[in-house]
């Protein structure tokens, strides 16, 4: 028989982490429940929360709760955090990334940094207004970075700085009901059922426009290596009107998706079944850095490889000193229409205005080649900056 002979410095909450008063330490009773979780720092934060107290079931829809170190079932009730209390929304999406916990809510993004192992060292690292999520699906975490779309645009979070990868590239909102379709706004091309998905494999973001079983589907790519956006018309042949989960990386690292009848797809941008005309080549408007001045375009160049002779490829459109689009689709009869020459090397064909061309900004789209395979390395326009101050557009 053995005699303590003083008090054991050990103590319950010093074994634990928790007061032997906590009233709960668990979500496990009937009722108990929530939506989102994730995995930081050898803990589990849970989001919009359902509690059974008594009798009734009460929602905490702008709780996070989170376990304690290593116990990934163990969630005292005291182990919470309330950012922000009362403010109409409730949490959407959680992510960690970089010791960062980024909590979504419908118009909100709250940075929570959780890097210490003591949660009194947490704190609200930033706050971002109108870049909220619908749902979890529009939210993807990579290695490369966390990425969301809403209404807004398509986000990306680096682990320091978030940037939104339309500006510049993509019409947030078309002005012109006429808009073909290879130029749909992003207004036009989103809805509350947009999810997201990235590829590792070839650095490239999917953004489906609607995981709806009866919605048409439409996809946009964004390719993280030239920066740029390119419109998947012929999605279809990937994505059918049925309805979809949210995306994945399987064990192989691909991209993934499942429908509703259980069958995976894998994302590849490899595909030998393109005819020579399924690809337009779409600039953004430019303006030249100098969007309040009216600019001469004197000849535009572009560098290029062909395997065949072509027919002339450029067409343009622009916008007029009053902020109006002089032509709502883009016209062959800008410039001098040009047979490309067979160039295994480098050449240069370069295309004259057929009458003064002078512009706010400009937007130039390339056809397809008529025939064989074309390289495309640069675009040079040629043009003078007029002092002349454009009115004010639309």
């Amino acid at each position: 028989t053995s005699t303590s002979v003083r008090q054991n410095a050990d103590t319950y909450e010093s074994i634990n982490g928790f007061s032997a008063d906590t009233e709960a330490i668990s979500l496990g009773d009937i009722g108990d429940g929530w939506k989102l979780s994730c995995v930081s720092n050898r803990r589990v934060f849970l989001a919009n929360i359902k509690i059974q107290e008594g009798d009734d079931a009460k929602t905490y829809g702008d709780r996070i709760m989170y376990s304690e170190i290593g116990k990934y079932d163990t969630f005292p009730s005291s182990n919470f955090v309330d950012v922000v209390k009362g403010d109409a929304e409730v949490y959407t999406a959680l992510v960690e990334y970089g010791d960062r916990l980024l909590a979504f809510k419908n118009n909100t993004l709250f940075v929570l940094n959780v890097a210490n192992p003591s949660p009194t060292s947490w704190f609200l690292e930033k706050t971002f207004k109108h870049k909220g999520v619908k749902h979890a699906e529009a939210v993807f975490r990579s290695e490369d970075g966390v990425i969301w779309v809403n209404e807004a645009g398509c986000w990306v979070y680096d682990g320091q700085n978030i940037q939104n990868l339309i500006d510049d590239a993509l019409d947030p909102i078309s002005f012109y009901s006429s808009s073909p379709e290879y130029e749909l706004s992003w207004r036009d091309f989103y809805t509350t059922g947009s999810i997201v998905g990235y590829s590792p494999k070839f650095k490239q973001i999917l953004v489906l426009n609607n995981c709806g079983g009866s919605a048409a589907k439409t996809v946009y790519c964004y390719d993280l290596r030239t920066k740029s956006w390119a419109l998947l018309t012929d999605a279809t042949a990937f994505f059918s009107t049925v309805e979809y989960s949210n995306f994945i990386l399987d064990g192989n690292g691909d991209l993934a998706i499942m429908t509703d009848g259980g069958v995976i797809r894998k994302y590849s941008p490899v595909s030998n079944s393109k005819s020579a005309n399924s690809i337009e080549l779409i600039t953004k408007y430019i303006d030249f850095g100098l969007p309040n001045n009216m600019k001469k375009i004197y000849k535009v160049a572009i560098t290029y490889k062909s395997s065949a002779t072509q027919a002339n490829m450029l067409t343009a459109r622009f916008i007029n000193k009053n902020g109006g689009m002089q032509n709502s689709t883009f016209s062959s009869n800008l410039f001098n229409n040009l047979t490309l020459a067979v160039h295994t090397n480098w050449g240069v064909a370069v295309y004259e205005p057929t009458s003064a061309l002078q512009c706010q900004s400009i937007q130039f789209k390339i056809k397809p080649p008529s025939a064989g395979t074309i390289d495309i390395n640069e675009i040079m326009i040629y043009y003078r900056a007029k002092k002349t101050i454009v009115k004010s557009g639309v």
